[in-house]
């Protein structure tokens, strides 16, 4: 399982002794399972942001009231913005030792991802270190995709970015903010684009969505709201929405009625045995290839369990200031590997105006 590497950052010594005391109890407790901390310490602001600014850590602790590095006054514990560059600039998670949570910053008191630890309570770091452990699997998961982003990156540079390089340096100019721009776009799109023809699984209905939504202040083409007592989907183009370019929204009901047969037919295939799951699965097939043209398929929103029928037979419209009104109705996005196919869908759908009626008695 490997070694996970903690950041803790107190200006006690004794208290950082405590720290690793506490530790190496835990490692010992773990020693079968494979799995061990290890810790690196600081005992102030700057070497503490210089250490998260040049290693990788796994999670880090911090103690809230630190030096003030420039002697002067702060609205708030210097520790408040160490966990805030823990969590923002390092995405680790991240805990607090305090004994007033009145010194929390309030994006950090309101956060449901920080962990405070009361420190007066003598087994808090006991129960840091606790709280950390239940998280390996996700740091441990985080590491891997790390390191697979990091292979790809390099494939990128390899192959597209450096062969390129006075191309994409002309397009910025003397402008190095937007070089950087550029060069960040390229190797974020480029990698999603290597993740996407991997083979090796297919794609989870889990990213179908993102939650919260990416533009937290306007509606965008695949944003499903709870209106009406059900779900709705955007279909106006997001460039409209955007601009203001349109007055109103078009939004096609998602049924989730339509798939009653769903429990059923997953509990089927749950028991299914070997020779059994091909012919049990086609039901899920038949759905996930699209071969109904009205209707389009999605799979269950985040929490919840039975998945959606888009019905493009069944559509409404509603003012764009109203829907923007109403963002907090807002219950996931349309991720952009999926947004495409349904777009692509209702255009199919809405440019069949099929065939006239011919009278067949004029073959006879």
């Amino acid at each position: 399982m490997g070694n996970k590497q903690i950041l803790f950052v107190e200006d006690k010594a004794q208290q950082r002794d405590l720290f690793r005391t506490v530790v190496d109890d835990w490692n010992h407790e773990h020693e079968a399972d494979g799995r061990s901390f290890i810790v690196h310490t600081r005992d102030d602001f700057p070497s503490a942001k210089e250490a998260l600014a040049n290693y990788r850590f796994d999670c880090a602790l911090f103690d809230l009231r630190l030096p003030d590095p420039d002697g002067g006054p702060r609205e708030k514990p210097s520790g408040n913005e160490l966990a805030l560059i823990g969590l923002h600039e390092n995405g680790i998670p991240v805990g607090i030792i305090t004994g007033l949570r009145d010194d929390l910053a309030g994006e950090l008191e309101e956060s449901g991802t920080v962990r405070i630890f009361d420190k007066g309570d003598g087994d808090s770091y006991a129960n840091a270190v606790a709280w950390f452990a239940g998280l390996w699997d996700m740091m441990e998961a985080l590491a891997a995709a790390r390191k697979h982003m990091q292979g790809l990156a390099a494939d990128v540079f390899v192959r597209r970015m450096w062969p390129q390089w006075g191309t994409i340096s002309a397009a910025a100019g003397d402008d190095g903010g937007k070089l950087i721009r550029i060069v960040t776009r390229q190797y974020v799109n480029l990698m999603g684009e290597l993740l996407g023809l991997e083979q090796g699984g297919g794609w989870h209905p889990f990213e179908c969505y993102i939650s919260p939504s990416l533009e937290p202040d306007r509606a965008q083409t695949g944003d499903v709201f709870g209106l009406d007592g059900g779900h709705w989907v955007v279909l106006t183009p997001q460039c409209d929405m955007a601009t203001g370019k349109t007055e109103n929204v078009l939004l096609a009901f998602c049924d989730p009625d339509c798939l009653s047969e769903w429990e059923a037919n997953v509990a089927k295939l749950r028991e299914a045995t070997p020779e059994q799951f091909d012919k049990r699965s086609g039901y899920f097939r038949s759905l996930v290839n699209q071969k109904e043209p009205a209707c389009h398929f999605l799979p269950a929103l985040p929490g919840e369990n039975r998945p959606l029928m888009v019905q493009f037979t069944k559509l409404m419209t509603k003012p764009l200031a109203e829907v923007t009104a109403g963002l907090g109705n807002r219950k996931a996005s349309v991720s952009a590997p999926f947004l495409g196919n349904l777009t692509q869908r209702f255009g199919a759908y809405i440019s069949r105006t099929g065939q006239p009626n011919i009278d067949v008695t004029h073959f006879m």
